[in-house]
């Protein structure tokens, strides 16, 4: 019995390095399992490994039976959770009806296996055998859960998934009966448990070397050292994914991926924007502006869409917090409106005065700074976004005459006119969404483009204290930052910063509003959700928070303009 000891154990060491490695990995679309109940499966395989390693050497065999015969049962358990989806609704019930039976049942074969004790002098066979009855009992138990684990990967996986998965599964019910043979005193060693483990750690593997090796590379579709999970939204030109940086043991870390959509992959001017956009992101250093942690194209021939791998922010956008807000008609703090303008401003003085590695100036203008490029996370950080059609020095490119860039409803004069933009471009964009925040009013209206563009070139509006009398603090610093003519605006966002702090002093209040109104705006969605009424509130375009899906066409990079 020494060589079959011997690989039960080698079987051991395996099964316990693969939960290792199952423990920090991270699911995506190669990876449909639940990594952590995988782990936990993988590991109670080891045990069985141990425990009938035990059994066959005779030691402690009434323990070592027990042990196997439990250990069997709850890692079918484990494997059948680690296969159904947790974040499916029709998943969860099947494994909250898991749970229900999955504890009763090995604890009453272990039980009814106890009362009928036997003993084998089969040649190979374990010290202890198992009468007809038990070991009937116990491959019914072992065979049901592998049913329902069967079931549940064809129901639940894609199918890719399950043509790959199912043979393995196979494997394992057939090593089974070398098991069941072995414990009736068959002249079998007992290494049906062992090799069945061996087998499903095997494919485990298998799958997670895949994903690595394709995380690596990069495949149709995928981005190098992340795995997708999760679809946020897309836009015009871009798709945003939530994704998982791939490593073997590394710390979990989530990131909001970006990348082309397939269709314009070929268009070779928008992938060279797209890309612009990223390299001059990467140079923003601010906690303020979303991070970008990566970016990159596969080249010609390759498959890798170009992307961008940016900070994911667990919040939501500006926009539908105000639109919330609206609806309910429930105005911001004044001091949660003082904390937004505040980073802003903070955010759009870096980027203004962002030099190249020889100094130079890059003159960095956003020429988008609206709610919906904002993101407020839930312990009430603001976050600027999407530099996609920001104009900066160094870029080759330029915006084709007579082509506005942005969003009308928060574009400045000469940026609507035409003739040119600069820091105070930003500035007056930035007053406008402090005029919304504080009012939850836009301040140019009108029944077409060619009425809001008349608007914002007269300078046509309400003032802020008409519709928000306590808004008396705020006002002059939002009034000058949107003046028409750029001479009496704040001439940069430094100077606008300051304002704000000088008429309202930052506090926690600030800060603490805002990761409020988040947690409000959430629970009406989950509560809308929950009883299948209309949202109060139409989600935003695709950002790179952790919402659910949507679309639209302002998360990306610009797409209505082309650039030459």
């Amino acid at each position: 019995m020494l060589l079959p000891t011997a690989y039960a154990l080698v079987v051991a060491g395996f099964d316990f390095a693969v939960a290792a490695l199952c423990w920090g990995w991270p699911r995506g679309e190669l990876w449909p399992l639940g990594t952590r109940l995988t782990a936990v499966a993988a590991a109670l395989a080891g045990l069985t490994s141990i425990a009938a390693a035990l059994l066959m050497a005779g030691v402690a065999p009434e323990l070592s039976m027990r042990a196997l015969v439990a250990l069997c049962i709850v890692s079918f358990v484990a494997g059948t959770a680690a296969v159904i989806p947790s974040d499916l609704e029709r998943a969860r019930r099947y494994r909250t009806l898991l749970g229900v039976v999955a504890v009763p049942i090995p604890l009453g074969v272990a039980l009814a296996i106890d009362t009928l004790p036997g003993v084998s002098s089969a040649m190979g066979a374990p010290s202890r055998i198992l009468p007809w009855g038990s070991a009937v009992l116990f491959a019914l138990s072992c065979g049901a859960f592998q049913l329902v684990e069967a079931l549940s990967i064809a129901a639940f996986w894609p199918k890719s998934h399950a043509r790959s998965s199912l043979p393995a599964l196979l494997l394992v019910f057939c090593a089974g009966f070398v098991d069941v043979a072995a414990l009736v005193g068959r002249p079998l060693p007992l290494v049906g448990a062992v090799t069945a483990a061996a087998i499903a750690c095997g494919f485990i593997a298998s799958r997670m070397l895949l994903q690595f090796r394709v995380a690596l590379e990069g495949a149709e579709g995928r981005v190098p050292g992340f795995a997708l999970q999760r679809f946020l939204g897309a836009g015009g030109m871009a798709e945003v994914f939530v994704a998982e940086a791939v490593g073997l043991l590394g710390s979990r870390r989530l990131a909001a991926v970006k990348r082309v959509r397939r269709d314009l992959v070929e268009n070779a001017e928008l992938c060279s924007m797209f890309l612009e956009e990223a390299r001059l992101a990467a140079q923003l250093h601010h906690p303020n502006i979303v991070e970008v942690l990566s970016f990159g194209t596969g080249g010609r021939g390759s498959h890798v869409r170009p992307y961008i791998a940016m900070e994911l922010i667990d919040g939501l956008p500006l926009a539908v917090l105000l639109r919330h807000s609206a609806a309910a008609a429930r105005p911001l703090p004044l001091a949660a409106v003082s904390e937004i303008g505040i980073a802003l401003a903070s955010a759009l003085h870096h980027a203004h005065t962002l030099r190249s590695a020889d100094g130079q100036p890059l003159e960095v203008v956003h020429r988008d700074v609206s709610p919906h490029n904002v993101l407020i996370s839930r312990t009430g950080e603001v976050k600027l976004i999407d530099f996609g059609i920001a104009r900066a020095a160094s870029r080759a490119t330029h915006t084709k005459t007579g082509h506005m860039r942005g969003k009308l409803a928060y574009a400045a004069p000469e940026q609507v006119a035409g003739t040119g933009v600069d820091a105070r471009t930003d500035v007056f964009a930035l007053g406008v969404l402090l005029y919304e925040a504080a009012t939850l009013t836009r301040p140019f209206t009108g029944d077409s483009e060619p009425a809001i563009v008349s608007a914002i070139l007269e300078g046509r509006r309400k003032a802020v204290i008409e519709l928000r009398a306590d808004a008396t603090p705020l006002a002059a610093a939002i009034e000058r930052a949107m003046n028409v003519d750029p001479k009496k605006r704040w001439q940069t966002a430094h100077d606008l910063e300051a304002a704000l702090k000088k008429a309202l002093p930052p506090a926690d209040a600030g800060p603490s509003a805002l990761a409020e109104l988040v947690t409000l705006v959430e629970r009406d969605r989950r509560r809308n959700a929950s009883t299948g009424s209309a949202p109060l509130i139409e989600l935003a375009p695709a950002t790179v928070s952790s919402g659910p899906p949507s679309t639209g066409d302002t998360a990306t990079v610009a797409d209505r303009a082309t650039e030459r």
